[in-house]
């Protein structure tokens, strides 16, 4: 709500159920349908439900142009190899924040979905578009390149890398895969209980639960 102090207001009482008649119609002010000019293009769309927030990005991945590019995680046990895990609710793999199935395009919205590094603004949360991809001499997908909305997310990272030259102003911030171990069980008394998933640290963002 940033410097909105009647909407910060507003949501206090919401949240603790001591809305007013003056609250209830303001907020019907702000109703419009989903294909009002008034609505930014990139705004976020949020929902109370997982399944409509997978088909929210799901409709708006397919409608940026371009090739989609596709990241399966991969996920190890010492006693399983490697295996298909299990997932919760918002789809992700079970006891981390990464997913078992990326899709992405060049010009798409994401987030980042781990604290990479906090001092340099790469956050849990953080938007931004992705703007191109890096592959290494197998072809691999290396890096996904992304400008961040603030200015300031990845800076220090950038500096470690030359990307400023091949994309000159666009901010590129190289995201690599994260490695993430998590508990198979409840019990972690050993290591049979553990396993390690890799993937990008990222998901798209042009939809989130509440």
């Amino acid at each position: 709500q940033g410097d909105d102090k009647q909407y910060a207001d507003l949501l206090n009482r919401v949240r603790i159920g001591e809305e007013t008649k003056t609250d209830i119609e303001t907020l019907k002010t702000r109703v419009f349908p989903k294909d009002d000019p008034r609505i930014p293009k990139e705004a976020l769309y949020i929902s109370g439900t997982n399944k409509e927030v997978n088909r929210m990005n799901a409709l708006r991945l397919n409608k940026v142009n371009g090739e989609m590019e596709t990241f399966i995680a991969k996920v190890y046990s010492e006693t399983r190899g490697h295996f298909e895990p299990k997932l919760d609710n918002k789809g992700d793999i079970r006891g981390t924040t990464l997913s078992p199935k990326l899709y992405l395009k060049k010009g798409c919205r994401v987030m980042l979905t781990f604290n990479l590094d906090v001092c340099d603004g790469l956050t849990n949360g953080s938007q931004g578009k992705v703007i191109d991809f890096v592959r290494d001499k197998h072809r691999e997908i290396k890096y996904v390149l992304v400008k961040f909305d603030e200015i300031e997310s990845g800076k220090q990272r950038r500096k470690n890398f030359s990307y400023e030259t091949t994309y000159p102003g666009l901010r590129a911030t190289p995201i690599e895969l994260k490695e993430t171990n998590f508990s198979l069980s409840k019990k972690q008394t050993s290591a049979s209980s553990t396993a390690t998933a890799t993937q990008f640290p990222i998901k798209l963002a042009y939809a989130a639960t509440a």
